[in-house]
């Protein structure tokens, strides 16, 4: 079982931004990276025909990534703003080394060093309302993403085996609600969020060489409406003395070959100041319920 892997990454990076605010109501913030990345990827390891492989690979990319901010100040408190982004998801070590891993012999698992970054764009529409102590934000937004990165299961004689591949699109287009309030004085500052998506993923045909097999992927296309919901308190009981309650839930939602549990989980944690503030004590209790696992179907 003698692996011996080597990526290096060099990454390349050129920003400009402009911002400039018009009226006193209108703020524009535009900007643009332009990157370069080049990997190198070397790798001995023995594949599922238990012999010893030796791969040299090499990519590189150029892309660019535009942004822009725009929003709008009414009279009394209320904005509207308009973003867009686009972003790179980059594949990580475990996703792109090909070494198997055996720990579970009827599940076997390996990375793909063909794996491609990920790219996706968002725009987002929201409208904020400020208070002296409570801001209310609700939007709509459109996500798309290319060559998303997901983990996807082959049978291989009577043996399961795992790997990572670059499927075709996944849309994601929905409404999000914020609300951020400052209760009982200064002692609870309370986030709380929600948002409602119609998630997609396209269909696709895949078929490679991988670990020595070749493999004929099929993955239907696949919908869902899925919703997340977050609330974050902090309590101010002195100056010195303060904590922390965090909940989050996610809704089933579908994956490359089926659909992924929902999941929920709770964090606390309390934190003391001594010595005007120059010495902290912390206390964080994290997965509160030991809620914190997901599965996959």
């Amino acid at each position: 079982y003698f692996n011996d892997f080597l990526n290096r990454e060099q990454i390349h990076a050129l920003y400009i931004t402009y911002g400039n605010r018009f009226w006193d109501r209108l703020s524009l913030q535009v900007g643009l990276r332009a990157e370069y990345m080049q990997r190198h990827l070397s790798t001995e390891y023995y594949d599922s025909s238990n012999q010893l492989t030796t791969l040299e690979q090499d990519t590189s990319y150029f892309q660019l990534f535009p942004s822009a901010y725009l929003s709008y100040s009414f009279p009394h408190g209320h904005e509207l703003q308009l973003n867009y982004t686009r972003r790179v998801d980059r594949p990580r070590g475990h996703q792109i080394n090909p070494r198997q891993n055996f720990a579970d012999s009827t599940n076997i698992q390996f990375g793909n060093p063909s794996l491609l970054p990920a790219y996706s764009s968002s725009v987002e529409l929201n409208y904020l309302k400020s208070w002296e102590r409570h801001t209310l934000s609700a939007g709509l937004f459109y996500r798309f993403a290319d060559g998303v990165i997901q983990n996807v299961k082959y049978m291989d004689g009577n043996v399961m085996k795992n790997t990572f591949i670059n499927i075709a699109k996944r849309q994601e287009v929905g409404a999000e609600i914020v609300a951020k309030n400052r209760l009982f004085g200064n002692l609870l500052q309370l986030t709380t969020s929600a948002s409602l998506y119609y998630n997609t993923l396209t269909a696709e045909e895949y078929h490679n060489q991988i670990g020595g097999t070749k493999v004929d992927i099929s993955l239907r296309g696949q919908q869902t409406l899925a919703w997340t919901a977050r609330m974050n308190a902090q309590f101010m009981f002195t100056k010195t003395f303060s904590g922390q309650l965090s909940v989050n839930y996610r809704s089933p939602r579908v994956v490359a070959q089926g659909e992924s549990s929902h999941s929920y989980f709770i964090d606390i944690g309390l934190r003391k100041t001594f010595l005007d503030k120059q010495l902290a004590l912390a206390l964080n209790v994290r997965d509160l319920l030991n809620s914190r696992a997901r599965s996959t179907t």
